[in-house]
């Protein structure tokens, strides 16, 4: 009996997944916390030892990622909707836009579409319901980390 108590409860753990889905649709929000840990780690070593530089980009980066509001809607059917709110330094930002997702394994390839028709593809790792995507270049870039709600 012993013997088929573990096999029965994988083939059931499997049925579970099965019957979920397994899919990674629904709807994702900022992690705020792991956003600004991740722009703390980021900053170079000389701001970082020095106190009083250290304090003001501490104080710089509450602000900037308290004013970050974003989600991303990834549909059962494939369509995408991503929405961010922020304010960046005086400069409001509010947008919008559509496109697709697909899942391949652990890799999320997410495509929107800008209000010019402008397509932009990334590819990233998706794990216990998060993915984190790089924006930006050099000095602006950020890793947006992203939880299911």
């Amino acid at each position: 009996m012993k013997k088929l108590l573990a096999p029965s409860l994988f083939v059931l753990s499997l049925f579970v997944v099965a019957c979920s889905g397994g899919s990674a649709a629904g709807t994702y929000e900022l992690d705020k916390p792991a956003v600004k840990q991740a722009m703390a780690a980021a900053m170079p070593a000389d701001a970082k030892a020095d106190k009083d530089a250290a304090a003001a980009a501490d104080k710089m980066l509450d602000q900037m990622v308290s004013s970050m509001n974003s989600t991303i809607e990834l549909k059962a059917d494939g369509t995408a909707t991503m929405n961010m709110k922020a304010e960046f330094f005086g400069s409001k930002v509010d947008e919008t836009s559509t496109g697709t997702w697909k899942l391949a394994g652990n890799k999320l390839t997410i495509t929107a579409k800008d209000k010019t028709g402008k397509e932009d593809s990334k590819t990233v790792d998706y794990s216990n319901g998060s993915f984190a995507i790089e924006e930006g270049e050099g000095v602006r870039k950020m890793k947006l980390i992203f939880r299911r709600k």
